[in-house]
């Protein structure tokens, strides 16, 4: 799997959608044929960027928010990028009551928010509703992607 993971990394790099999703359907065999939990949650990570690429972000948010507290997949992106991602994924696609118990409340999202820059005021506040804060930090937090 482990080779698998690293012709991902190359597949997301030439930005070959159809080969990752053949790569990850491989993976995702080898799973179901037995593998431990950190390739198992690898798995997540890279299934989840293959999402944001195919506009899934609804999946992506999913795959994303169960590995919060588990992510290793430090090869793909750091923990930092990761937490970004999951907030913005987060976002547009989950429910109030979803963003404040895994993200707003979160220990493993609050031990690291405060270093993304803008990403504190975005979800903040379009959790608390004030969206004219929410509008002036989504176009700081936008330079970032």
């Amino acid at each position: 799997m482990e080779i698998l993971f690293e012709i991902l990394l190359m597949n997301l790099d030439k930005y070959d959608l159809e080969t990752i999703k053949k790569d990850i359907t491989t993976c995702k065999e080898l799973v179901d044929q037995g593998a431990d939990w950190d390739k198992k949650n690898k798995l997540k990570i890279f299934e989840g960027v293959y999402c944001m690429l195919t506009r899934d972000f609804k999946k992506a948010a999913e795959l994303f928010l169960s590995n919060v507290a588990t992510f290793t997949c430090t090869e793909l992106m750091d923990y930092n990028d990761f937490i970004f991602y999951t907030i913005i994924m987060a976002m547009v696609t989950q429910d109030r009551a979803t963003l404040k118990k895994k993200i707003i409340d979160s220990a493993d999202v609050k031990s690291v928010i405060n270093d993304i820059k803008h990403a504190p005021e975005f979800s903040q506040s379009f959790y608390h509703c004030k969206y004219e804060d929410f509008f002036r930090s989504f176009v700081n937090i936008i330079d970032r992607i």
